[in-house]
């Protein structure tokens, strides 16, 4: 998370990458470096606000710019309703390129993104979530649900028969 100021930033949720940051015009800027060539994962999120992502393609030796807008607009809320002994739900932008990420990425990315809530008399409530499409997760249970800014979605997510 970034509190202001500068420096190195380091992230300890997986393989550990080093990331310096930099503030032009107070904008901050991440650079990620000796990342192995591979698919990632960009994202930006403010805690209760504005949430960003992109793919970013990185070649050997190579470098990508990934460039980032917060969109500013009134989040919205997610009502859950869930079956019984669910306890946590989350959500996932439903549009994460393709090939689509594997489920441990997901689940890793879940948390990492930290769009949940806690049920409640058999409903989940999630705030300020940023419009768009999302993949609703609790267990092995998904379905897919569309935020608009400053609107209530409501979704069930029930086992499949």
């Amino acid at each position: 998370a970034y509190e202001g100021g500068g420096g190195a930033v380091r992230s300890g949720s997986f393989a550990p990458r080093a990331a310096t940051l930099r503030l032009e015009k107070f904008v901050p800027h991440f650079d990620f470096t000796r990342l192995p060539a591979g698919r990632y994962l960009v994202y930006a999120r403010v805690k209760d606000g504005g949430l960003a992502w992109t793919w970013a393609e990185v070649a050997a030796g190579g470098r990508v710019t990934a460039d980032l807008k917060l969109d500013g607009t009134e989040p919205g809320t997610v009502e859950v309703a869930v079956p019984p002994r669910t306890r946590t739900v989350r959500l996932v932008p439903a549009d994460l390129g393709v090939p689509a990420p594997d489920e441990k990425f997901l689940g890793r990315l879940e948390v990492s993104l930290d769009l949940a809530g806690q049920v409640k008399d058999g409903v989940a409530t999630i705030a300020n979530v940023p419009a768009g499409r999302y993949q609703v997760r609790a267990g092995d249970l998904r379905t897919g649900v569309e935020v608009a800014a400053g609107r209530t979605a409501k979704v069930e997510l029930k086992p499949a028969k």
